[in-house]
């Protein structure tokens, strides 16, 4: 059973991947304050960022407001807690190099690991208790685009499939380059070339 955050216990957080923006840890980096009560009991991860990145992340989440969909918390993982490091803290294997003056922390639920890794680590899984398990995200999808939401980056990476075996409670996260259409801007789809998109 994976360990559940208690914000009144030491932690060992254990480096878990790094993205271009920032650095994830399970369990999370200790926050300098105390933490909500909601939060306490839950799997949380930590996400080292720099002050001006998280807070454009965490504003990312308001925008789109996922808590708008009901049940949301079924097929997604968002809204982020946003808090200062705890003094001391020692993140020596992320490589951004986040001076401490300038840390900040997102707290997500720890969700598992993603699709990518799974079928990586895992090649007894069959293609059709895959899809069965992606109905759940095709379900988050047609969600997210009745509420005038619209995600951008679905792939492998960004699923991730629950944390304990068998790993079949898959959500969508990062909606860093999600979408809600307003009256004042305009719908722009980007393209990539071909060699972008993973196998």
């Amino acid at each position: 059973m994976p360990p559940i955050f208690n914000s009144n216990l030491p932690q060992n957080s254990k480096f878990i991947g790094q993205g271009s923006s920032g650095c994830g840890f399970f369990p999370p980096i200790k926050c300098k304050t105390p933490l909500p009560s909601n939060l306490v009991s839950k799997h949380i991860m930590s996400k080292l960022m720099t002050k001006s990145k998280a807070s454009h992340e965490k504003n990312k989440y308001s925008v789109i407001n996922l808590s708008s969909i009901e049940n949301w918390g079924q097929y997604f993982i968002g809204d982020p807690y946003q808090c200062e490091p705890e003094e001391g803290y020692n993140p020596e294997t992320c490589n951004l190099h986040i001076p401490p003056t300038e840390a900040s922390l997102l707290l997500y639920e720890n969700g598992g690991p993603d699709l990518y890794t799974l079928l990586k680590t895992s090649p007894e899984l069959k293609l059709l208790d895959i899809l069965k398990r992606l109905k759940k995200i095709f379900k988050g999808v047609e969600l997210l685009n009745s509420n005038g939401i619209y995600h951008l980056d679905i792939k492998s990476d960004n699923i991730v499939t629950g944390i304990e075996p068998p790993h079949d409670d898959f959500k969508l996260i990062d909606f860093g380059m999600a979408f809600k259409p307003s009256s004042n801007n305009s719908f722009v789809i980007s393209t990539v070339k071909l060699t972008d998109i993973p196998p």
